[in-house]
């Protein structure tokens, strides 16, 4: 696989620059609480974004992303395809998007959710 650029120390330090110029921006709008209220937040977000480009980084030689954003059964979208699962109580209908989908070096596919990693 090789690694892939958008992952290394620039962008994470980009990322948390924009960060904090939003948090700012957000305060600034809101007037929730200043500057205590966006350093602590900003804490919290940093460490998450911290977190993401850790993991990329570790994984990058072992898997690469192929589809972002991929929709399931969505009609304003004719490329997206119709995902069935048959369970024993009935079929069901798979609806929504993926992150992420990353092909490792052995050829399987991960799926990737932001949220829950």
């Amino acid at each position: 696989m090789g690694a892939r650029s958008g992952n290394g120390p620039e962008e994470e330090e980009g990322m948390l620059l924009k960060l904090r110029e939003a948090l700012a921006l957000q305060a600034v709008r809101s007037e929730s609480g200043g500057e205590a209220a966006v350093a602590q937040r900003y804490k919290e977000l940093a460490h998450a974004v911290a977190q993401y480009f850790r993991r990329e980084r570790r994984l990058e030689d072992e898997r690469s992303p192929v589809h972002v954003e991929f929709p399931i059964h969505d009609p304003n979208d004719s490329t997206a395809p119709v995902v069935h699962i048959d369970l024993a109580s009935g079929r069901m209908v798979l609806k929504g998007r993926i992150d992420r989908i990353d092909e490792t070096t052995s050829g399987s596919w991960v799926i990737v959710d932001y949220k829950t990693g």
